[in-house]
């Protein structure tokens, strides 16, 4: 699927602004709409969010946009995708980090919770995977596989302004 990027948030971001996120979901009514959070570049700063409700996007904006396999948008066991956790899930999003881009997945197996993991720019795991801060440590040694050795999983916060 390819993800544009719209206008308006080029915009933003082009005036100093930095794309934290972007969210997708298909309606049924509606179909697929996006939904962007940016940040300002200050230590302070909260996310803004930018729902953007049309499907025609120009090809201009799908040029300035994001890549992703199709395999991750259907509810899949996660060793399908080379990620070593137990259950299936689904991406829901992109969340730009610091350290690099994260899949945002809901996980179908633990009550549709948002779990954030580390992915390379071809869409292999990156060996990292953010766990919800409200997972003790027992709950985040239980998702993952036997197999999982050098997997980093961490508690942080949902939202991290990159700083650039």
């Amino acid at each position: 699927m390819r993800i544009p990027i719209a206008k308006e948030i080029q915009e933003k971001v082009n005036n100093g602004d930095v794309l934290v996120a972007i969210e997708w979901f298909k309606w049924t009514l509606f179909g697929l709409r996006f939904t962007y959070h940016t940040a300002a570049k200050t230590e302070w700063s909260c996310s803004n969010l930018y729902a953007i409700e049309r499907s025609d996007f120009s090809e201009e904006e799908y040029l300035a946009g994001y890549e992703i396999d199709d395999k991750f948008l259907r509810i899949t066991p996660f060793k399908t995708f080379g990620i070593p956790l137990k259950g299936q899930g689904y991406v829901f999003g992109l969340d730009f980090r610091s350290d690099g881009i994260y899949y945002d997945f809901i996980y179908e197996t633990e009550y549709l919770a948002h779990i954030y993991v580390k992915m390379t720019s071809k869409g292999e795991f990156d060996n990292k995977i953010i766990v919800p801060p409200t997972w003790d440590l027992v709950k985040r040694e239980k998702i993952l596989l036997s197999k999982a050795e050098g997997v980093k999983v961490q508690c942080a916060n949902i939202l991290e302004i990159p700083t650039s």
